[in-house]
Parts: structure tokens; C-alpha cells; sequence
């Protein structure tokens, strides 16, 4: 090995680069080396550039590389490869992930994405320095797409000359216990992997199947690192178990609450955290999901108060812990920490506010963020045509006044419910205040585009129309006095509110005027959060145990 090498790794926000980044130093600081590492990234919730610079060697004094320096660029992204290109040493390999991620602005049809982008390596690169590696497809091939990085990571080490042992202790040591096999796994199969320097990369580039192309990323949650992706944070490799996505049996689409649990009961029980347990409808929903089957508990807070009402709510401690803390921003904090920590896979809020909860789930060093934006799933059963389905209403309780980039998070997070419900394509209105599209009207123009993006399939996974008065969206008779012709109208299963206040008020009105049983779920975490409000009945919270089960198991799943 040199004196000293230079490693620039680059990509976008998601793919995992801080994991590669962490092993790499922790080999070359285990091999006894001097190691210098620099990060920069950008937002990286909405796919924005992030590089690693490292160096190691006998006495290495920066860990920043400068042009024509790299002796490896390491990239995660197509593109990212051209932007980084110049970095490269005359004599330098580049190993290129043949993964295109779609800006949002490419999305927008803004900008566009270049194609034969292979084309740009030529006369950059010497012959044989690009090696293309399919690992996304390698990944899905061990059956998580999430193990890309690592993937990765195992091509990278055929080239430096670390005993192959330090490579996976460092794998061992940088993810949880939990999901150490798959990573080693990937690891394995990118070290194994046969590639052909002699082959033209534009050759290899043009074997790409159109699937390994993306507009948006699935990220995952870091707890060894202490620092989960978002803004300005990236995420690690997968750490998920490899399970099948049969672990969620739903052979027809989930209509009530009733159904909801009993496809619960068959999943494998899960831990809910409570952060706040004093709170009486918290604590009997915790106890009634213990005693249906679904869910043990974890309770925080005052250990008397709570040992006292499980007594007078006729409960006992079974497949119950009780952590004892009485400030209510070191429950929060303690509780976002056991989830991090994989001691329970739900957080529950309690008799802690909101703000306070949200505000230890989104820390930026030790919060449950994974770049996704979060936002809130309200769920209730709605009767319609003699038929009782479940209705959404997304977003109430999390982003105030979102932008059409914010729509398009949000949009997704509830779509990502509906599938986990067993709703294939979930029929999605986007409100305004009527059916006629309003330049004047912002909520009017963000659904115009959401719409256009979902027909030019931009958008996936659902059917989108907008705008959309709420009574055409729910009432098939009001499609019918007005003459609407839509896939959507009169049936929507997601209604896409412009701004907090309506989705809050929406939400409420089912509650409080119509009675309808209900349950929400906030998603984008690395684990379902339910925020119900204190008001709520213990009904309700236990509905939300019940969907924060299904997400949880959906999240595996997938």
C-alpha cells in the first residue's frame, strides 16, 4: 500500500455513504494507520450531494483531497461520479454504483437528467480505471435493496490491501447485533463479485435496467453511529433483518379497526415505548395491547404514579418495564433513545407534549430523523355506499404550510400506510377549495402538478387528482349531482390537505362531531411515532398501537 491513500466517496442523501466512510476509517485505524476523514452534505431528505473525503497512511495531516489527488473515487450515483470526476489521480480507479437518483428538480421537470452519461468518463478516466457495480441488483438479490452501500464496500476492499477479518469486524461493529448477517452478506457478495476492467463502461452502463433507476430514495436509521440520516446527516447501510415481505399476511385490503387488529394479532409482538405512562388513556391502551396479544410495553415516568394507576385500571406489570424519570424533556430523550437502541420498535407519546417529544425524535445527533420528511397518517372509518373502509387524512399534526416538494414526501408517507393496509393503489385526492384549477390559489396549482406527476409516473404506487373539493372527494353523490368523471372522486382513500390547520380541523370534526373511531400514525421516522392527542379516548391510542404494529412490520417488510 502507498505511503498514504486518498478515498473520495460521493452520492446523495439516503444511499448509505457515511457507512461506507465509517468502515473504512475504522479498518485503516485498526490496521494501525494515521487516519484523517472530512464530510460534507447537503439536504440530503431531498437527494442532495454528500462526500466523504479520506485519507490514511503512515502521518497523514489533512483529510481533505484536492483536485487530481484521489487515488479511489468511490461513488454511489451516476451522476455524483461526473460532478466528483476531476478528483481523480491520471492512474486512479473509479467504482461506480450504477444507480441513477432523479433530483427533484428532475422529477419537476426543471432540469433534466443527462443520458449515455457513461459517455463523460471517457477521456477522464484512463481505460480500465471506471468499474461499474450493479449493487442495487446484488442487493436485491440478498433481498434488501438497503445493502447497496455495503455492497459496495466489499467491491472497494479487493483494493486495498486490509486482511479481509478487519473488513467484517468493522461491519460487525458499525451495525446493530440485530442485522449483522444481511450487512455481511452484502459485503461478501460485493467482494465476490467478477468485474471486467477491460469492458467500456459506456457497455456496462447501457445494461442498466430501467428499475435500478430512481426519483426517490427508502432510507434507513443508524443507531450504532449515533446519528441518524437528515438534513445534513446520511444514513447507514441496511439494517434490516432479510425478511420476506410475506411477514405482512393482508389477502385483502383492511377496512376498520377491527380488522386491523385481528391482522395484527398475527404478526410478532412488538415493544411500545411510552413516554409519559402516567397518562391514564396511554397507560390502558398500553395494557389493553398487552392483554390482546400485540404489543409489550416499555413505560417512562414516574414509577409510583404509574405503578398506582395500573392498579386502579385493574392491569398488572406483565410484559411491562417501568423506567422511573420525572422531567418530561429527559423522558422524551430517554424514550427516542431505547427506540434507537432497538429496545422497542413503537414511541408512544404520553403525558409529554408534542413539541417536546418531536423535538428529541428529530435531533440531529440522536434522534429517530431518517432524511424522509415526517408527517402524520389520521386514519377513520367511514361508512359510504353500505360499505365501512378506512379514510386518510394526511398531513394534520407535523409540517404547517407545506410546498409541493413537502406534498410529494407527504403524499408518499400515506401512500406507504395504504400498501401496508393492503390498498394496492390507493386512490389519493388532493383538496382545494373546488375542482377548478386557481392560479391564484396555491393549494389549487400544487395539486394540478401533483396530479400531472402521478399520471407521467413520477408518482407511484396510487392514483392521484387534484384539486379536489372534500365533497367530491368522498361523496359518490356529489361526483354524481356535479358530472365528474374520476378514478378518484366520491372514493378517495388519502385526502392530501394544503396546510396543517385544515388536516387538524378535518381530523378533529370526524372526531367530535361524527364519532368515528379513529387512529393515526406519524411516518418518515425509523419507527412509527403516534402522537394521538391527550384528549383522545384509550380506543383510540389503541387503534394507533394497532397501526404502529402494522408499520412496524411493514417497515421490515420492506
Amino acid at each position: 500500500m502507498n505511503d498514504n491513500v486518498s478515498v473520495l466517496i460521493c452520492g446523495v442523501g439516503g444511499q448509505g455513504i457515511l457507512l461506507a466512510s465509517d468502515v473504512l476509517v475504522d479498518v485503516a485505524f485498526e490496521a494501525g494507520l494515521d487516519v484523517k476523514k472530512s464530510e460534507v452534505h447537503g439536504m440530503s431528505q431531498r437527494g442532495g450531494s454528500v462526500v466523504s473525503h479520506v485519507r490514511f497512511g503512515r502521518k497523514v495531516y489533512s483529510p481533505l483531497i484536492r483536485t487530481g489527488e484521489a487515488d479511489f473515487l468511490f461513488s454511489f450515483e451516476l451522476m455524483e461520479t461526473l460532478r466528483y470526476i476531476d478528483y481523480l489521480r491520471p492512474d486512479g480507479f473509479a467504482i461506480v454504483n450504477d444507480q441513477r437518483v432523479n433530483p427533484t428538480y428532475v422529477s419537476l421537470k426543471e432540469a433534466f437528467y443527462p443520458s449515455e452519461i457513461a459517455q463523460y468518463f471517457e477521456g477522464r478516466v484512463r481505460p480500465g480505471g471506471v468499474i461499474i457495480v450493479p449493487a442495487i441488483k446484488l442487493a436485491q438479490e440478498l433481498g434488501n435493496v438497503r445493502a447497496a452501500n455495503v455492497v459496495m464496500l466489499g467491491v472497494l476492499s479487493k483494493f486495498l490491501e486490509f486482511p479481509e477479518e478487519l473488513w467484517l469486524r468493522s461491519v460487525e461493529r458499525n451495525v446493530p447485533e440485530k442485522y449483522i448477517i444481511v450487512n455481511l452478506s452484502a459485503f461478501r457478495a460485493g467482494r465476490n463479485y467478477k468485474y471486467d476492467v477491460s469492458k467500456p463502461p459506456l457497455e456496462e452502463l447501457s445494461q442498466v435496467p430501467v428499475n435500478q433507476q430512481s426519483s426517490a430514495h427508502v432510507e434507513s436509521f443508524d443507531p450504532g453511529r449515533g446519528n441518524p440520516s437528515g438534513e445534513g446527516h446520511e444514513a447507514k447501510g441496511s439494517q434490516m433483518e432479510n425478511h420476506p415481505t410475506s411477514l405482512i399476511q393482508v389477502s385483502k385490503p383492511i377496512r376498520t379497526f377491527g380488522e386491523l387488529f385481528a391482522v395484527v394479532k398475527g404478526l410478532p409482538r412488538r415493544t411500545v415505548v411510552v413516554a409519559g405512562a402516567e397518562n391514564e388513556a396511554a397507560l390502558g391502551a398500553a395494557l389493553e395491547a398487552r392483554a390482546q396479544g400485540i404489543a409489550d410495553a416499555i413505560l417512562i415516568g414516574d414509577e409510583f404514579v404509574i405503578k398506582r394507576k395500573i392498579t386502579q385500571l385493574g392491569g398488572n406489570l406483565e410484559g411491562m418495564e417501568v423506567i422511573h424519570e420525572a422531567d418530561e424533556k429527559q423522558i422524551a430523550r430517554l424514550s427516542v433513545k431505547l427506540v434507537r437502541q432497538h429496545k422497542g420498535e413503537i414511541l408512544l407519546k404520553g403525558r409529554v407534549d408534542t413539541s417536546t417529544l418531536l423535538r428529541a425524535v428529530l435531533d440531529a445527533e440522536s434522534g429517530l430523523r431518517t432524511g424522509r420528511l415526517l408527517s402524520d397518517v389520521f386514519l377513520f372509518e367511514y361508512m359510504s355506499d353500505g360499505e365501512t373502509r378506512l379514510v386518510m387524512i394526511t398531513d394534520g399534526g407535523v409540517t404547517l404550510a407545506p410546498d409541493i416538494h413537502q406534498k410529494i414526501e407527504i403524499l408518499k408517507n400515506a401512500v406507504d400506510v395504504a400498501h401496508a393496509l393492503g390498498i394496492e393503489q390507493p386512490r389519493v385526492a388532493v383538496l382545494s377549495a373546488s375542482e377548478v384549477v386557481n392560479p391564484q390559489l396555491t393549494s389549487s396549482m400544487d395539486a394540478a402538478v401533483l396530479t400531472e406527476m402521478n399520471r407521467r409516473g413520477e408518482i407511484s404506487g396510487c392514483v392521484v387528482e387534484g384539486p379536489l373539493a372534500l365533497d367530491l372527494a368522498i361523496s359518490p353523490e356529489a361526483v354524481r349531482i356535479k358530472g365528474l368523471s374520476s378514478e378518484v372522486a366520491g372514493r378517495a382513500d388519502i385526502l392530501l390537505v394544503p396546510n396543517i390547520e385544515t388536516g387538524n380541523a378535518l381530523a378533529k370534526s370526524t372526531t367530535y362531531f361524527a364519532h368515528f373511531p379513529l387512529g393515526h400514525v406519524i411516518v418518515g421516522a425509523a419507527a412509527p411515532i403516534l402522537i394521538p392527542s391527550r384528549a383522545d379516548a384509550k380506543e383510540a391510542k389503541l387503534h394507533s398501537i394497532a397501526l404502529g404494529v402494522l408499520m412496524s412490520a411493514y417497515m421490515e417488510a420492506h
